[in-house]
């Protein structure tokens, strides 16, 4: 069970539980979002498994930015639009920040079930590094990758660039080799090794693995740290203050 923490909207101690509800992540796509000025902002497409039960009313979606432990209220709560392959989409995520996601089913008489196990993502950072119109998917069925080659509102083009075990994640972009197209950069949630893909457009050209860290510590951003016009790697440890 996941450490959730308990709050007046979380009873906990209910006799009775639902079955268990397994929660994974479909997708990640970036948007552009306009706030005045333009900003970037991330969301991500939730599914889970169908509970089947007859009394059942409804789940709770709980997210937190790690390392808090705290979940706080539900970012959803209540039936999907399609109770039978149930979905919800999570907005306004934070570019560089990893988030987890569990899921709770309730019945009709406020019983809950226990937690689903946490789905984890890291939000690719936005626009990080620089170079590129290049707006990436990853399929999370197969582990197949595309892109969309944008301009501006308008999709360009689009393809597969490729695959990759489904152990390794996207963790953001950026111009890794200076050349002005942005790069796709992975994580191994596994071992904590990280892959880069260097792109052109939507072809992947060389790739490799520069190296690795604990999986205590998260890449909290991709970006050109010291102006030698290629993107850098920002690490951040889940405990060390």
């Amino acid at each position: 069970m996941c450490d959730l923490t308990q709050t007046n909207d979380q009873p906990m101690n209910q006799s009775e539980r639902k079955g268990p509800v397994w929660l994974y992540i479909i997708y990640l796509a970036l948007y552009l979002l306009a706030c005045g000025e333009v900003s970037h902002a991330a969301s991500v497409s939730l599914n889970w498994d169908a509970n089947n039960e007859s009394d059942l009313a409804g789940y709770k979606i709980y997210k937190r930015i790690l390392p808090s432990t705290d979940y706080g209220s539900p970012v959803f709560s209540g039936l999907p639009s399609n109770p039978s392959a149930p979905q919800t989409i999570i907005t306004n995520l934070n570019p560089g920040a990893t988030y987890g996601f569990i899921a709770i089913a309730f019945d009709s008489a406020g019983n809950q079930s226990s937690p689903s196990t946490e789905a984890q993502i890291t939000i690719s950072s936005s626009g990080s590094g620089g170079g590129g119109n290049t707006n990436g998917w990853q399929n999370a069925d197969n582990g197949s990758v595309g892109a969309w080659l944008m301009n501006g509102l308008t999709i360009g083009s689009d393809g597969l660039l490729g695959n990759a075990p489904m152990t390794w994640m996207i963790v953001g972009t950026g111009d890794v080799n200076g050349d002005g197209k942005a790069d796709v950069v992975w994580r191994d949630t596994s071992t904590g090794a990280v892959g880069v893909w260097l792109m052109n457009g939507l072809t992947k050209g060389a790739d490799g693995v520069p190296g690795g860290a604990p999986t205590t510590w998260t890449i909290a951003g991709i970006g050109d740290v010291d102006g030698d016009g290629k993107a850098d790697v920002v690490w951040r440890h889940s405990n060390l203050q």
